[in-house]
This record gives C-alpha cells, structure tokens and sequence, in this order.
C-alpha cells in the first residue's frame, strides 16, 4: 500500500468471507466490509468483489483504488484514502483519481484529534462522490464516558 499504513493482515480472505457468511446468515442489516487492498493485483480484486457480493455483503471499502468490478449494481465500492493518516496532506488526499476510479464514496480518516483536518478536507472536496466519514480515537467527555472523537 503505497499511501497507507501497515496492515498486519492476520485474516485470510477464506477467514473474512467465511465469518461475512456467518454474519450475512443472521442479518437483514447491511454489511460494509473492509477489504484491504483487494488481496492483490487488478485481477484479483475483480474476484474478491465478487466473492463478497455472493458471501452477502452490500459494499466493500478497498483502500487507494476503486474498480467497478460488480455484478450488482446496488453494490457499493467504497474507495479508502489513508492520505491523512500517513500524513501526507489534504493535497494528496484530495486526488480527484480516487472518484474517478469507480468509487461510490470515499472514507476519508485522520489521526487528529480534533475535527480541523477533516473539516478542511470536506471544505475543499469538489467530487460528486459522497464522503463517508469515520471516527479516529476514543475521548473522555467532561462526565468520564468514553465518545468517538469525531476528527474523521
């Protein structure tokens, strides 16, 4: 992943569909799963979107590339930047490729702890491509709870 960080990658994808199915079996909620980078080339991810549109999955979040590689049309590809993570800046995470790519909406993150950076971000983005946006860390708010910090 040339933009992102680290991933450990302790689950195989057979490991991942396997409990997606399991969860599929037992819900009528949507499912979003997070599919790394698609378990390798442009090959490969074609197949790993396939298979999670059969084991019950409604979208996939890939990180830095996005592909339209779906046979349902109600299926989402979400495409992740980790631009702000790895503190590479608003400029390269505002990379208009990543909406072109085929990406129904893109997750942006940051590792800030307060909402500035993502505020930024949302500010300056010009796509069509709705932004899904996620908590980075947990606070303590003045009564002792923990909350999301909503910095992403």
């Amino acid at each position: 992943m040339p933009y992102g960080l680290q991933d450990t990658s302790l689950i195989s994808m057979t490991q991942h569909l396997d409990m997606l199915r399991a969860i599929a079996g037992r819900t009528r909620l949507p499912i979003v799963a997070d599919i790394d980078a698609g378990y390798g080339n442009a090959i490969s991810v074609i197949h790993t979107i396939t298979e999670y549109e059969r084991a019950g999955a409604n979208a996939v979040v890939i990180g830095e590339a996005a592909i339209t590689a779906r046979s349902d049309p109600d299926f989402l590809v979400i495409a992740r930047t980790e631009a702000l993570i790895a503190s590479l800046g608003e400029a390269e995470a505002l990379r208009p490729a990543r909406a072109e790519a085929g990406a129904d909406m893109i997750l942006i993150h940051s590792k800030v702890t307060n909402p500035s950076e993502i505020e930024s971000f949302s500010r300056a983005w010009m796509e069509a491509v709705p932004l899904v946006i996620v908590p980075n860390a947990l606070t303590s708010s003045p009564s002792g709870s923990k909350r999301w910090a909503m910095s992403a």
